[in-house]
């Protein structure tokens, strides 16, 4: 994929006039109106507009090329059947306005030798059933590269005959098809999907061959199609990663496969399931999934699946928007005091009646709270554990008996303007704690965030409790804006924090809350209020707020690319 970014960005702002007063053959006609290409290595062949010798077909522009040479095909319609069997660059001026139309029979485009790169057309009107599957192109050879192309009205989009590989397949509008949007046929192996658009196709999105090994389907948006989005069969060891799947009869389904990574997918609005195993289908990894609102199931095994990896009690598993369980342990048993945004109790595969699929071995045993992926997703930073006694009031009031603080490193594209930040950390605290005063002296409990280089201070955990003895769980979020356009690439950001609490008996009013939040503002902001609080005592009953860290914890670098 980056070898065809280099390529569309390596356009130049115009073809330069060479050999001016030379003859010019067919094969390299130019004119004044020539469109910026992509430097090749062997001539440059038109077709179509307005130059002298350009062709007006696009297979005899190819007949008379040699490998590494360009075709470039200007804006219009052209109706043929275009067998490329040299390995050159075919390249569109505008991929809907440069329009290739197989007129209803075989397929449009044959792509037959390695090395063969297509961009920017409109390819339609291919063979239909039951002719085997003819397609807007079929490629029948390794190395071949198609990009910014609109498939549509074929039978199918994009072919990847048997036996084929290294093959990419990258930012096309494919939809509308009367079968599969993208096709991989057996043994088709290091095939590369990635931010295509596929919908309304009247079969799958993306369907993999049985037998493909090493493939990548990523970061597509598939939606609308009539039997799944995308389905795998006999597919092993390939990485289904980060796309968008909504709206078809079945979301993502696999049978009889094996070692993959189904990670990072966005899986919702399905009419069946959000994701469907059977067959067998085992030690596949399925991590980090938002499965939301699948209509029967968000997800649904059969026919004997193996051991499959639903998640981890460091990482999680996935989110599910049926699930109802809590959130109040931490651990790989999920039995330590404590929240850690997992759920306490696993989540159960939905399976086929009367089949002897167990639980333990289908089931998602840390599901998440929250969806993955930030900035949408919270996070987390990890747990730590304190406790107050009123004997200690004389010095900090507050201990620590330590905890787990995740450093997460995250990388942001600098192209964004703006990115919003939510950052939790969760934390159980052990109060003893007596006056032998009346209720209106009952303290009130508060915990903020601070996250160094933001001057904003987060006092979202406001709580009054009674005298005695208590121990309960909370959590303090900060939300914080960064703006990635500031920064170029390989800089890093460094975000530090600490966690303060403070204790003050006599402001148990709703009312008080808030003036007393503004003080605590004003007073972070105000240097010398803010080292009096931090390390002395206004009054011998107000404790001021203490900070549960003596530096700083480095938790999360920012990393722009």
């Amino acid at each position: 994929m980056e070898r065809n970014h280099i390529l569309r960005k390596g356009l130049v702002l115009g073809i330069i006039l060479l050999f001016i007063g030379t003859s010019i053959t067919p094969s390299t006609a130019q004119n004044i109106e020539k469109p910026a290409l992509p430097s090749a290595k062997g001539n440059i062949l038109y077709v179509g507009g307005s130059g002298p010798g350009n062709y007006t077909k696009i297979q005899d522009a190819i007949d008379n090329t040699s490998d590494s040479d360009t075709v470039y095909v200007y804006n219009g319609t052209f109706y043929e059947h275009v067998t490329v069997n040299k390995a050159i660059h075919l390249i569109g001026e505008e991929k809907n306005s440069t329009i290739i139309d197989g007129g209803g029979s075989n397929d449009v485009i044959n792509v037959t030798v390695d090395g063969i790169y297509i961009e920017s057309f409109s390819i339609i009107h291919s063979g239909g059933s039951p002719s085997w599957y003819n397609a807007g192109i079929q490629i029948n050879s390794n190395y071949t590269s198609i990009s910014n192309c609109l498939l549509w009205d074929d039978y199918v989009g994009i072919y990847v005959n048997r036996f084929c590989s290294n093959c990419t397949i990258v930012d096309n509008h494919i939809f509308d098809n009367e079968f599969d949007g993208i096709l991989i046929s057996f043994h088709a192996d290091y095939i590369a999907i990635s931010n295509n658009i596929i919908y309304n196709n009247s079969n799958v999105g993306i369907s993999l061959g049985q037998k493909n090994n090493f493939c990548s389907v990523y970061e597509n948006k598939v939606y609308q199609n009539a039997v799944a989005g995308i389905s795998g069969c006999e597919l092993e060891k390939s990485g289904i990663i980060n796309n968008n799947v909504s709206d078809n009869h079945i979301g993502l389904c696999f049978g009889r496969c094996f070692y993959n990574w189904i990670r990072e997918n966005n899986v919702y609005n399905n009419i069946l399931y959000g994701i469907e195993l059977h067959s067998d289908s085992a030690n596949n990894t399925i991590t980090d999934n938002n499965f939301v609102s699948n209509m029967r199931n968000n997800a649904y095994v059969w026919e004997n699946p193996g051991w499959n990896d639903w998640g981890s009690d460091t990482s999680g598993g996935n989110y599910w928007s049926d699930y109802s369980g809590k959130d109040g342990y931490h651990g790989y048993n999920q039995d330590t005091p404590g929240p850690d945004g997992l759920g306490d109790t696993p989540y159960n595969i939905s399976h086929e009646p009367n089949q002897n699929i167990s639980n333990e071995t289908n089931q998602d045993r840390y599901p998440l709270m929250f969806p993955y992926g930030w900035p949408f997703q919270p996070i987390f930073l990890g747990y730590v554990e304190m406790y107050f006694e009123k004997d200690r009031l004389g010095s900090s009031g507050w201990g620590t008996t330590g905890g787990l603080i995740s450093r997460k490193i995250l990388q942001v594209n600098t192209s964004l303007d703006e990115l919003l930040l939510k950052i939790v950390l969760y934390f159980t605290v052990e109060m003893n704690y007596s006056l032998r005063f009346p209720f209106a002296l009952s303290p009130l409990i508060a915990y903020g965030l601070q996250i160094m280089n933001y001057s904003d201070y987060s006092w979202n955990t406001m709580k009054l409790k009674h005298h005695g003895y208590w121990i309960w769980n909370e959590n303090v979020s900060q939300e914080i804006y960064v703006h990635p356009k500031n920064f170029k690439k390989g800089d890093e950001l460094q975000l530090y924090l600490n966690i303060s609490g403070i204790h003050v008996p006599g402001l148990n009013s709703p009312g008080n809350i808030k003036s007393w939040e503004k003080f605590l503002r004003i007073a972070y902001n105000l240097p010398v209020i803010h080292k009096l609080l931090l390390h002395n005592w206004v009054l011998p009953i107000l404790a001021p707020y203490n900070m549960i860290f003596h530096e700083p914890i480095p938790a999360i670098v920012l990393r722009f690319q």
